[in-house]
């Protein structure tokens, strides 16, 4: 048996430091972003007393949203990181119309905002992910242990009385997005009189993204960062978020 060269032990053990480093980056991440996301309304794990749970599954941040194993299997078509959660995508929804406006909304529950209206739509159905179908509001797909493939989290996150009561307003958009600014819609290009020109056409700005090319939900709010309210992206102090994209 030929002991293997130097050379390849010096590479090998090189690739594994920097396998090393990339872990422990990317576990630094991911702890900073569940301290940021922690006690915030983002926020659904709890104690697990009320229901005689398990405190170290119940009161996980992460896993209301994500899951290391078994994400749903139907999103592939957008970027869904690992996604816990069913998601109902023969929703319909009336999106923003005006005289004045450039191009027209698509479909959110065809794009990553579709992720978002999982929860803040608030409507209730039932959506299937493994040929198994979950309560789009209050399972996970992947329970490590919860009750129901994935119990009730804290109801106040979501529930003015801290029960089964009404949503709380900042919760529910509702399918009614004609209110609201457009999302799955495409940005504006050669329109620099109106819209900034962002330094990247398919991703934007890096303090405003575009997915794919497309204003959504997630191009104002950064859901893992509570320090702006409502989750903004940056300040809207002197509409400095809005003149990100707009001249005016």
């Amino acid at each position: 048996m030929h002991p293997l060269p130097s050379r390849f032990l010096r590479t090998a053990a090189s690739g594994l430091l920097r396998l090393a480093l990339v872990g422990l980056a990317l576990m630094a991440a991911g702890t900073a972003q569940a301290q940021g996301i922690r006690g915030s309304k983002h926020d659904l794990s709890s104690d697990g007393s009320w229901w005689g749970g398990d405190p170290a599954i119940s009161g996980q941040v992460c896993m209301y949203c994500h899951t290391p194993h078994h994400a749903n299997n139907t999103l592939s078509d957008i970027n869904a990181p690992l996604w816990n959660r069913a998601i109902d995508r023969t929703k319909t929804y009336a999106t923003y119309t005006s005289s004045t406006m450039v191009g027209s909304p698509g479909n959110p529950a065809l794009t990553v905002s579709v992720l978002c209206l999982g929860c803040h739509d608030g409507t209730h159905t039932l959506a299937t992910a493994y040929g198994f179908s979950f309560d789009d509001k209050h399972e996970v797909i992947n329970g490590q242990g919860l009750n129901e493939r994935g119990e009730y989290p804290n109801c106040a996150s979501c529930h003015s009385d801290g029960g089964m009561g009404p949503l709380k307003a900042t919760m529910k958009l509702g399918p009614d997005l004609t209110n609201d600014h457009p999302i799955a819609v495409s940005y504006p290009t050669g329109l620099g009189s109106r819209f900034r020109p962002p330094p990247d056409a398919q991703r934007g700005w890096s303090d405003a993204p575009l997915y794919n090319g497309k204003v959504e939900c997630a191009s104002c709010h950064r859901v893992h960062d509570p320090s702006i309210p409502p989750f903004l992206r940056k300040s809207n102090a002197g509409s400095g978020l809005c003149l990100t994209c707009h001249v005016k």
